[in-house]
């Protein structure tokens, strides 16, 4: 029997599918123009990388640590496309196929199916990317190792043996991924001071994302009220890692940058972040999967962040 709270969900999920023909991005199809790339402008902006803080790095001649910045900006698509394809896309496909209690309605499918189009814009959006900078900076994007992100996810995945337990890990990734609100889509789709294409991708994902983070919370709702008890306490279980495993810094892929731009200064570089965390929960806003987990009644979700978190400052990089 439905209650008040998926009803309500249906309805707006209702609704935000009967826009999607006026709202997607993918239905305007206009990929940035590679007239709007400056080569006289940096990449990325240099406070979203992790190493900004470093003596050596600052020391750095500007043509170095723009270079460094146009890797970082490979790494930033890099890893959204990773994200897109291994950790969004196949909880999409477990929804059209019916795999997921409570999504497992027409509309359910025609919605995830308008959201999975979204997504393979956004894979698009960032391979054009990515060539226009490998294009006008003559580097390339074949130098990043696994991202800590997908590692972890897969790691917690592999813990658990049964399907239905690994299909909610992937669950709970992507229900995260899709809510919260990085810090780094609003910095780099409102910056004047970055090549203008590259602000554009952003700013034409972020579009996007704010309806996902909707549609995803209502979703959730919907899944979670269908759930069996066991269930619902694994998902509730396993709900916070993908806050953690978003943080991550991911030093092993700065780490290659510095390989390929500056071999000389690795060492002292990362030996001069050695005391810093290995995770960043700052530029994560996770409040409104707060407000979501308090709605579908899991216990003592922000309290176990701030475990985790107070557990994970005393491991260093």
């Amino acid at each position: 029997m439905e209650n008040i709270t998926t009803s309500h969900s249906r309805v707006l999920l209702s609704k935000i599918t009967a826009s999607w023909e006026k709202r997607a991005r993918v239905k305007h199809y206009l990929l940035p123009n590679e007239t709007s790339y400056e080569i006289d402008k940096p990449d990325f902006i240099e406070t979203l990388i992790p190493i900004k803080n470093s003596r050596t790095y600052l020391n750095l001649s500007d043509a170095q640590k723009n270079k460094i910045l146009s890797y970082g900006w490979l790494a930033y698509n890099a890893k959204t496309i990773a994200i897109e394809s291994k950790i969004i896309s196949p909880v999409c496909y477990d929804i059209i196929d019916g795999h997921i209690p409570g999504a497992d309605d027409n509309d359910s499918r025609m919605l995830i199916s308008e959201t999975l189009t979204d997504e393979s814009y956004h894979v698009l959006l960032c391979h054009h990317a990515m060539a226009m900078t490998e294009k006008y900076r003559k580097i390339n994007r074949d130098i990043f190792p696994n991202f800590d992100l997908i590692d972890k996810v897969i790691e917690l995945e592999n813990k658990y043996t049964e399907v239905w337990q690994k299909k909610l890990v992937r669950l709970s990734v992507a229900i995260v991924s899709e809510i919260f609100i990085s810090d780094y889509l609003k910095s780099i789709s409102t910056c004047v001071d970055i090549v203008t294409l590259n602000r554009e991708t952003v700013r034409s994902h972020r579009m996007d994302e704010m309806v996902h983070s909707r549609i995803f919370t209502e979703l959730s709702k919907k899944i979670y009220f269908d759930l069996s008890p066991i269930q619902k306490k694994f998902l509730s279980s396993v709900f916070h890692y993908p806050v953690l495993y978003f943080s991550s810094k991911e030093l092993n892929v700065w780490k290659n940058i510095l390989d390929h731009v500056c071999p000389e200064s690795v060492a002292k570089i990362m030996n001069e972040i050695a005391e810093d965390k290995w995770f960043d929960l700052s530029n994560i806003d996770y409040s409104h999967l707060i407000m979501l987990t308090e709605e579908m009644g899991m216990k003592n979700f922000l309290e176990i962040i701030n475990l985790e978190e107070r557990s994970l400052e005393n491991t260093k990089i």
